[in-house]
């Protein structure tokens, strides 16, 4: 298994940025295209987007050329710039041919930037089923940015009936959030937003910053190498101390410790929960029991067949057994209904059995997921009903 995950750390990872108009996505791009900050990073950029890459850094032969094909721009300071405006696969495969062809230009990372309305999930998906994408780059990071000043009022601001809470799903999809406009926003502010931002996403590291101010700040090489699809960087923002077959469950009215808000109580607190009071993130801890292997795959696969749209994201490190009655490690993630689940080698002698599973979405069924997952343990349904997700032994 080291050498698979040897093989995963050479692939060019890839950032998927996001974040609401106006939110500083592209004054974030624009630094890494002009700073001398000794990376070498290719960008992708959605033509839609409200303000484009400043036009002064791609004024080359390429740049200038005719807007009927993909151009990939060689910077300054060793950086790509792409600007997307058919297919974004082909946006990748021509920065990789275009690294390849530089000897010297071996990537560090490839960013790509969303339009403010996007939905993160189908480009992650992307990376997924493209062949040729999935052999030479992985998803490393789902990078955030939100405005301190308006992320309150563009979750509360009215939809229509079904319509999509763009903000909601982009925090809810994050590795990492870069909290930004924090020099204009006052204490208060910035501890409801973070409380709001955890109540939607509890496992989410949150940086704050000001990118218009002080972009040197950032620290670049922690920022797009989070390594979110890493099961082993979850493990470590996930439970510390998990109980038994516990469940945490952060929902809109609730800090991500459980605790009510005072203005959650007096019903004032985050007046979008009435378009999306199901959105949330759960975490689920296992021990004492490893899970048949078997029953997992079915639970899964009818949990995200059933609740794809819902299940916006979903990670975890399981103990099970196969059925020579072995243990071992295993490593589940997903996006909405693509899913890999892929053993990492034995469960260590002597270690307790402890299966640790997050996930991120809306309409969370604790109380019978929570069933479906003891029954991957014992082979036991406690309600009938849940043998319906075709879960029966």
């Amino acid at each position: 298994m080291k050498d698979r995950e040897a093989e995963q750390l050479r692939k060019v990872p890839v950032t998927i940025l996001t974040g609401f108009l106006g939110s500083g996505k592209t004054t974030l791009l624009n630094f890494v295209l002009k700073a001398r900050h000794g990376y070498k990073y290719a960008i992708i950029e959605n033509e839609v987007g409200q303000i484009g890459i400043d036009n002064q850094l791609l004024k080359t032969a390429n740049a200038t050329a005719a807007h009927t094909t993909e151009q990939v721009v060689l910077l300054d300071n060793g950086c790509l710039c792409c600007t997307v405006r058919s297919d974004l696969v082909e946006a990748v495969k021509q920065i990789l041919l275009k690294a390849d062809a530089e000897a010297a230009n071996v990537l560090d990372g490839i960013l790509i930037e969303t339009t403010g309305l996007a939905d993160p999930g189908p480009v992650c998906k992307t990376f997924y089923v493209e062949p040729d994408l999935r052999e030479r780059t992985r998803v490393d990071c789902v990078l955030t940015v939100v405005d301190a000043c308006h992320f309150l009022q563009q979750l509360s601001r009215s939809r229509s009936e079904g319509a999509v809470n763009e903000s909601m799903q982009q925090v809810a999809f994050a590795d990492k959030i870069l909290l930004n406009k924090v020099d204009a926003a006052s204490a208060a502010s910035l501890q409801e937003v973070e409380t709001t931002i955890r109540s939607i996403n509890a496992l989410c590291p949150i940086l704050r910053c000001s990118l218009a101010k002080n972009p040197s700040e950032l620290p670049l090489d922690e920022l797009f190498t989070a390594q979110g699809f890493s099961l082993d960087r979850i493990l470590e923002r996930m439970l510390e101390k998990p109980g038994e077959g516990s469940w945490q469950l952060s929902t809109p009215m609730e800090s991500s410790d459980g605790r009510r808000s005072k203005r959650a109580k007096t019903g004032g607190f985050l007046r979008a929960s009435r378009h999306d009071a199901g959105v949330g993130s759960c975490s689920i801890a296992l021990t004492g029991a490893p899970l048949v292997i078997q029953r997992f795959v079915e639970v899964m696969s009818a949990l995200k067949n059933e609740h794809a749209l819902d299940l916006y994201r979903y990670k975890g490190v399981v103990c099970v057994k196969e059925a020579s009655g072995e243990l071992k490690q295993a490593v589940l993630q997903g996006v909405h209904d693509m899913c890999e689940f892929e053993p990492r080698g034995d469960w260590p002698d002597g270690k307790e059995p402890l299966s640790q599973l997050v996930f991120i979405g809306r309409n969370l069924e604790r109380d019978k997921w929570m069933r479906l997952f003891t029954f991957c343990q014992s082979g036991v349904l406690d309600d009938p009903e849940d043998r319906r997700g075709g879960t029966q032994a």
